[in-house]
């Protein structure tokens, strides 16, 4: 993919066609629409592929093919004989006869043990070595060939969204579907609520400071984004979806 897509022609082309007479799939807006890639088919390859590759590394991890181990310490229960790891400093549990032990009465001796955490870099290392494994298992269990959408294909896991809900989008927020004129994070808004509903969030003393909070931020990039010239304007978009884009990366690990 090229370093700035949307710079190209084709992108452009392809933008101005998608906008054309159309409207913000949220509020129905036709002002200020942008293009918003939703990465629903990445979402979904990664529902797939999560327990998969969770399940591939405690297979290769306990095959031997993966070396990856930590060292414990087992202590022998006094009462029941049994042997079990050491969890806590002072005194812990015995898991079958639940008695208390104190550790510094027991004999403790060292074990390794297979270790299935492996590391942020470890996993990516993972994830590339096997890559062939968990492609074939992921399209195993899906009955199809799971494949991305190039990002430049602005026909596929895309959105059309105006300035307003796309900046909500990415704040985690949703047009109210009772009013559709105000933006929360809950099933409504807090003016759409029933009345009880607010009674018990006054009670818990959440109240509506938070929503607040987010509504001057919000009200702020907004007060930028209009006082902004049209190259500012391009940057503020460019730089929600680059945002957007790596708590998505973040969230995958």
């Amino acid at each position: 993919m090229p370093a700035k897509p949307w710079a190209s022609a084709a992108w452009k082309k392809q933008r101005e066609k998608l906008l054309e007479n159309a409207k913000c799939a949220w509020c129905g807006s036709a002002e200020n629409l942008i293009i918003h890639h939703t990465h629903k088919t990445r979402n979904a390859k990664k529902s797939i592929e999560r327990p998969i590759i969770k399940d591939l590394i405690r297979e290769k991890v306990d095959s031997g093919e993966v070396d990856n181990t930590k060292t414990i310490l087992i202590f022998r229960c006094p009462e029941c004989g049994s042997s079990q790891e050491v969890k806590g400093r002072v005194t812990t549990t015995c898991k079958n006869c639940r008695t208390k032990v104190i550790l510094n009465q027991v004999e403790k001796r060292e074990a390794t043990k297979p270790d299935y955490y492996l590391g942020r870099d470890g996993y990516k290392q993972f994830i590339k070595q096997y890559s062939l494994e968990i492609k074939a298992r992921v399209e195993a269990k899906s009955g199809m060939s799971v494949n991305e959408p190039d990002y430049i294909d602005l026909e596929c896991d895309t959105i059309v969204l105006c300035n307003r809900c796309h900046f909500a989008l990415h704040n985690g927020m949703h047009l109210c579907p009772a009013c559709k004129q105000r933006y929360t994070k809950y099933s409504l808004c807090y003016s759409c609520l029933p009345e009880e509903e607010k009674r018990k969030i006054h009670e818990r003393g959440l109240y509506i400071r938070e929503i607040e909070e987010e509504d001057l931020e919000a009200d702020r990039w907004f007060a930028e984004f209009e006082s902004a010239s049209p190259e500012r304007r391009e940057e503020m978009l460019r730089e929600e979806d680059e945002n957007y884009s790596k708590e998505i990366e973040m969230m995958d690990y």
